[in-house]
C-alpha cells in the first residue's frame, strides 16, 4: 500500500481515488469498489476495482503497447492483363 498514491479529485465528494504509478503492486482489499488511475506511459487508464480484481497486479489490466494494424494489400491486376 506504500506505493499507491491517494488523492481526492473533488473536495465535495469524499471518494478517494488512487493513482497507481507502479504496475507491479498487488490490488489490496481496501480499494474494493473504487476507481483507480493506472499510469500507462504518457497517460492514465481508469480501472474500477471489483471483488474479482483483488489479489491481481495492476499491470495485468493495462495494455502498454500499441496494437499492430497493417493496411490491407490491394491486388494490382493490370500487370496480368498486359502480359498476353
Amino acid at each position: 500500500m506504500s506505493r499507491i498514491l491517494k488523492f481526492e479529485l473533488n473536495n465535495n465528494i469524499n471518494v478517494l481515488d488512487a493513482a497507481i504509478v507502479t504496475k507491479n503492486s498487488i490490488i489490496p482489499q481496501k480499494l474494493h469498489k473504487t476507481t483507480t488511475f493506472i499510469l500507462k506511459g504518457l497517460g492514465f487508464r481508469i480501472l474500477r476495482v471489483s471483488k474479482y480484481n483483488i489479489g491481481w497486479k495492476f499491470g495485468e489490466f493495462v495494455l502498454t503497447r500499441k496494437p499492430n494494424i497493417y493496411p490491407k494489400k490491394v491486388k494490382d491486376n493490370s500487370f496480368k492483363n498486359n502480359r498476353r
